[in-house]
């Protein structure tokens, strides 16, 4: 486009030449002579015209064409981002934010494509630029705060308060974004904002009833607060949803063991496992339940399975020590909870019980 005649200089000539033979008709209609002057020299008149025109479209060309061109590269990694080719999304969005730095457009698509690359720390900061170009873009505060909670700490107090931020100014820009009610909820659950967190994650269930995690996360909620019939009613609304989540199986297990029904439990992490064999929380889960059925051979089996998977799985090996010390197996049990407080040795429960078994010196 930068060598020979281009199609806004053309353009510019063409609009002026119009415009002046309009004039000139007009003016036929005007004089009512037509063998006035300047009516005779009509198509000088227009030709001439056609100059300042040319030389307007050779002005304003350039800021024309780079936007222009900017949109089609855009809109190439639009379509590149639609057919899962990441790697041609970002050479188009690429050139795009070069021809156009200023379209914050052209930055969010291109952060999402890092991310779909998992260029995390890029997308970031194109997500950032993308809001500084424009304060009201909901997806890109969306995204930068999903973004935040694969930090490598995303529980760290101020970095809990950032996704509460930007989840607040996405929902503030699209009322209706559910995802960013529920992943609010769940960094005002994780700052102890137990009733603020249920709040949101009620609004995203009733923007959108289908999303099967947010049940989830009303349910743990739920736990907090001490809802714990709630929480087992979202367990299987997420559960019906979506019967292939092992997680929700295995959620639904402890909180069955934690209110006692350890029958129910052990059905929920047989599902749980079913789909999801190497689960070593499940594993150690079913443990608990029968250990506290008195089944300790089964209880036994399942910490063993759960070791396997998980050799450094403190709550696995102390429940493992409680079993052993049940079964006779005194060395073994004063092992495993050495072995706990050495992994964990703020585990209070492994320490007192270890140092009864020692202080009896029970053989085994």
């Amino acid at each position: 486009m930068a060598n020979g005649i281009t199609f806004w200089q053309l353009a510019g000539a063409g609009v002026s030449a119009t415009l002046v033979g309009l004039a000139l008709i007009a003016l036929r209609f005007v004089v009512m002579d037509p063998n006035w002057y300047f009516l005779k020299l009509r198509w000088w008149l227009i030709l001439i015209a056609t100059v300042p025109g040319f030389l307007l479209g050779t002005t304003v060309h350039p800021a024309v064409a780079h936007n222009s061109e900017a949109l089609a590269y855009q809109n190439s990694g639009q379509i590149s981002y639609a057919r899962g080719d990441y790697n041609a999304a970002l050479k188009a969005y690429d050139q795009a934010v070069r021809l156009d730095p200023l379209e914050a457009t052209s930055f969010r698509g291109r952060a999402l494509a890092e991310m779909a690359r998992g260029d995390n720390k890029a997308a970031f900061g194109d997500f950032s630029q993308a809001i500084q170009l424009d304060s009201q873009d909901a997806t890109a505060y969306f995204y930068r705060g999903l973004l935040r909670t694969a930090d490598a700490n995303p529980t760290r107090t101020d970095n809990l308060d950032a996704q509460i931020s930007d989840f607040s100014q996405a929902i503030l820009f699209d009322p209706q974004l559910a995802e960013a009610y529920q992943l609010r909820g769940r960094a005002l659950h994780l700052r102890a904002q137990h009733q603020a967190a249920l709040a949101d994650l009620d609004e995203a269930i009733a923007l959108n009833p289908q999303l099967a995690n947010v049940y989830q996360d009303r349910a743990i909620a739920r736990r907090s607060v001490g809802y714990n019939d709630g929480a087992l009613a979202d367990y299987r609304e997420a559960i019906q949803l979506d019967p292939k989540d092992p997680l929700a199986y295995r959620c639904e297990g402890d909180l069955q063991r934690s209110t006692g029904d350890n029958k129910g439990a052990i059905a929920s992490y047989n599902l749980a496992l079913k789909l999801t064999p190497t689960d070593a929380i499940a594993y150690s889960g079913r443990a608990y339940a029968r250990y506290a059925l008195h089944d300790l051979a089964g209880a036994l089996d399942d910490f063993n399975l759960a070791l396997q998977l998980d050799p450094k799985y403190t709550d696995a090996l102390f429940g493992r020590g409680l079993s052993r010390s049940l079964a006779g197996q005194y060395n073994g049990a004063v092992s495993d909870f050495d072995m706990t407080l050495y992994l964990q040795p703020s585990y209070p429960q492994a320490r007192a019980i270890a140092g009864y078994l020692t202080r009896q010196g029970r053989p085994g």
